[in-house]
């Protein structure tokens, strides 16, 4: 992986062995052997790291659970493919569902917090978009 993707890598491994309060500019040279200036460089800061990897896994979760909710059929079906498709997806990734759960209270109070929004905006319009046509009057 590119030396971003080291680095991302180093902070999930370190907020899954300590806790988010663990990814540290310290810790994440300890895990990947970055420079102090590689990962000023990607991200700015500690928190830029943190942020970084919560939207990078918040878009492989929702890729996921679109695919299982594309895949289904009717409203029953789709409300089914929304429940299993999550489960699924925090049951194969553990590590990083805790990730999403521990980061999103930093992230949306921090400088991305107009992007959190957005995202969820988006996932939010996709949703509406394929039950739209499943719903009665």
């Amino acid at each position: 992986p590119d030396r971003r993707q080291e680095i991302l890598n180093a902070a999930l491994a370190c907020a899954a062995e300590h806790g988010i309060d663990a990814v540290s500019i310290e810790g994440l040279r300890a895990h990947c052997g970055a420079s102090v200036g590689s990962i000023y460089h990607h991200f700015g800061n500690k928190e830029g790291v943190v942020a970084a990897l919560f939207f990078d896994i918040l878009a492989e979760q929702s890729r996921s659970v679109q695919a299982q909710l594309d895949a289904s059929q009717g409203a029953e079906g789709g409300v089914r493919a929304l429940v299993t498709g999550y489960l699924d997806w925090v049951e194969a990734r553990p590590e990083r569902a805790r990730f999403l759960f521990q980061a999103r209270s930093p992230v949306a109070a921090g400088p991305r917090a107009a992007e959190l929004a957005q995202a969820a905006q988006q996932r939010n319009a996709a949703l509406l978009a394929w039950f739209g046509p499943h719903r009665t009057s």
